[in-house]
């Protein structure tokens, strides 16, 4: 089994059900191993929008290439309503492949780990909540370690429990 991580982002209509129609649909395809909690988020980017919320998920799966995992997360896109008008624009769902296992993937269609993954604490936080020793294949440092160089976009974090084909619930 590989395992991967996968970022969840929504800042469109209602966020929450947003990503757990995505989980739902996801956890068809991969075996959920565990989720962050929900962080509120400033735009990036683009500053005239609305806040993100912002989660990274851990999955395992066998038998698929990182390729068909791309595939899966963007027909799940699809699927959920997403449309790409402009980078760094308002979406109804966004998944980005962060990471997998200890591979590094330049392709013109996917780039791992996520060339921007350090520059972003509304990912780096919620995936070193699940792996705080995540270590940077591409040149062996921990990934906690670029927590103090980046700019903070985190509002506040929710705790919340989703499970397969259940709605959104919040402690």
């Amino acid at each position: 089994m590989i395992f991967f991580f996968i970022g969840f982002g929504s800042n469109e209509g209602e966020r929450l059900i947003n990503f757990q129609q995505a989980f739902n649909e996801l956890a068809k395809h991969f075996e959920v191993i565990s989720y962050s909690s929900v962080y509120e988020t400033k735009p990036y980017g683009i500053k005239e929008q609305n806040n993100f919320y912002n989660m990274v998920v851990k999955y395992g799966v066998e038998n698929l290439t990182p390729q068909d995992i791309l595939r899966i997360c963007l027909k799940t896109e699809l699927n959920l309503g997403r449309i790409r008008e402009e980078k760094w624009g308002p979406r109804k769902i966004d998944l980005d492949l962060l990471f997998i296992e200890n591979e590094i993937i330049e392709s013109d269609s996917l780039k791992v780990p996520h060339p921007e993954i350090t520059l972003r604490d509304f990912v780096l936080v919620p995936l070193l909540e699940i792996d705080p020793d995540l270590v940077n294949p591409e040149n062996g440092r921990k990934y906690s370690e670029y927590l103090p160089q980046i700019d903070s976009y985190i509002i506040r974090k929710f705790e919340h429990n989703f499970s397969k084909n259940e709605s959104v619930n919040f402690a």
